[in-house]
C-alpha cells in the first residue's frame, strides 16, 4: 500500500466511526486486536525486507553465467591404482594414474636399503619394519603436486583399503619383492589418507586412524576391529621460533617440530621410558625433545662459563617432555641437574640428557 493509500484509507475510517454512536468501550478487545495488527505489520514489513534483500542478491547471481573453470562442488581427483601388468619393468609393485596421468612405482635399491621410486619422486623405505602388531608400514615423501607412499607388509595381508579425505577408497594389492611383499600410491598433495585398514582371506586384521598434521600423514599404532578408539589430545611445549607438539591419539605418541607448515619433521614412536630420568626422544633441526619420568618438573642445564638455563617440563600422559637448544654434538663442559616440583634435586649427569 502507497502512501496517498494508506492516508485515503485513514480518511475513510474516521469518518466512518465518526458516525458511530459510542457505547462501552471494550478497552481489552481493542487492545489485544491492536497487539495483533502491530505484530502483523511488523512482520509483514521484516518479510518485505527480507524479499527486497534477497532479490538484490540473489537475482544477479541468478542472471550471471556460470564462470568456465570455477568448479561448483567439491573437487574429487581421478585417482586410480592396481598391480602392475605383465609388461612392466621389472620391481614394479604399483600401476596407477592421477587424473589422467600415469604413474607407475618401481622398487629400487637393495633388500636391506630399498626405495620406492615414482620417477623422479623416491620414497625411502624400511625392509622387515611390518609386524603381527603393525601389519602395514607406509612411508611418504611429498613433491610439489604429488605425495608417494609406499611401504611393506606381513605376508598374510592381501589387500590393504585406504580410505582418503574426500572420502574415496582405493584397493593396494601387495607385490612381492626380494622375499617381501610391498604397496605404493601416488597421491595429489591435496589429498591425505584417513583411514588405513589391512585385510586378509577371512577378513580385517586390523586399522589405523593416522595423524595428518601440516601436510603430513603419520601412522604409528593400528587397532583391531571393535577396539575402542583412544581419545586425541595435544600439549605445546615451551619454545622460541619452532612449534613443537606432542600428539596422542589413535595414531600413538607423535612429536612434531617445525617452524612454519610447510617445514616439519614427525616422529611417531611408543616412547616406554617411564623409569629413566631423561631420555632423548627426537632432534629436529635445531631443537632437540626428551622425555622425563613423571616426577621431573624442572631441569636446569649449566654450561661453559656457569651460564644457566632452566628448561619447564610439561606433563603429558603420565610423562614429561621438554625441549632443549640441540647442540650438534654432546658437549663434557655442560652439566644438567632435574628437579621436582617442591624443589628436590632427582638427579644429575654431565653432558646433555640421555
Amino acid at each position: 500500500m502507497t502512501m496517498p493509500e494508506e492516508l485515503e484509507l485513514q480518511r475513510r475510517l474516521d469518518a466512518a466511526i465518526g458516525s458511530i454512536a459510542p457505547g462501552h468501550a471494550p478497552f481489552t478487545t481493542v487492545m489485544r486486536r491492536g497487539r495483533v495488527i502491530r505484530i502483523r505489520r511488523r512482520l509483514t514489513a521484516a518479510v518485505s525486507l527480507i524479499v527486497v534483500v534477497l532479490a538484490v542478491v540473489l537475482v544477479p547471481q541468478l542472471l550471471q553465467p556460470p564462470q568456465p573453470g570455477v568448479p561448483l562442488g567439491p573437487v574429487h581427483d581421478r585417482i586410480s591404482v592396481t598391480r602392475p601388468p605383465a609388461t612392466a619393468p621389472p620391481g614394479t609393485i604399483a600401476d596407477g594414474a592421477v587424473d589422467g596421468k600415469h604413474w607407475q612405482a618401481e622398487m629400487t635399491g637393495t633388500s636391506y636399503n630399498a626405495s620406492v621410486s615414482f620417477g623422479v619422486l623416491q620414497v625411502q623405505v624400511f625392509t622387515g619394519a611390518a609386524t603381527q602388531s603393525q601389519p602395514v608400514v607406509l612411508d611418504s615423501t611429498g613433491g610439489p603436486s604429488r605425495t608417494g607412499y609406499g611401504g611393506s607388509v606381513i605376508a598374510k595381508v592381501t589387500m590393504v583399503l585406504v580410505t582418503l579425505s574426500d572420502g574415496e577408497t582405493l584397493h593396494l594389492d601387495p607385490v612381492s619383492w626380494r622375499g617381501q611383499h610391498w604397496v605404493a600410491l601416488l597421491l595429489p598433495t591435496r589429498q591425505h589418507i584417513t583411514r588405513l585398514a589391512a585385510y586378509g582371506r577371512s577378513g580385517e586384521i586390523a586399522y589405523a586412524l593416522p595423524l595428518s598434521w601440516a601436510g603430513m600423514t603419520s601412522f604409528n599404532d593400528w587397532l583391531r576391529p571393535g577396539q575402542a578408539v583412544p581419545a586425541v589430545s595435544s600439549v605445546r611445549l615451551p619454545w622460541t621460533g619452532q612449534e613443537i607438539v606432542v600428539h596422542a591419539g589413535p595414531w600413538g605418541l607423535c612429536i612434531s617440530v617445525g617452524v612454519s607448515p610447510r617445514n616439519h619433521q614427525v616422529v611417531c614412536g611408543d616412547f616406554p621410558w617411564r623409569d629413566k630420568l631423561l631420555n632423548p626422544a627426537m632432534e629436529g633441526g635445531q631443537v632437540s625433545v626428551g622425555v622425563a619420568r613423571a616426577d621431573v618438573a624442572s631441569i636446569v642445564m649449566t654450561g661453559p662459563g656457569q651460564r644457566s638455563v632452566r628448561i619447564r617440563v610439561v606433563p603429558f600422559r603420565g610423562q614429561g617432555w621438554y625441549a632443549f637448544a640441540s647442540p650438534g654434538k654432546d658437549d663434557p663442559q655442560i652439566t644438567w641437574t632435574a628437579y621436582s616440583a617442591d624443589g628436590r634435586q632427582l638427579g644429575t649427569g654431565r653432558g646433555f640428557p640421555e
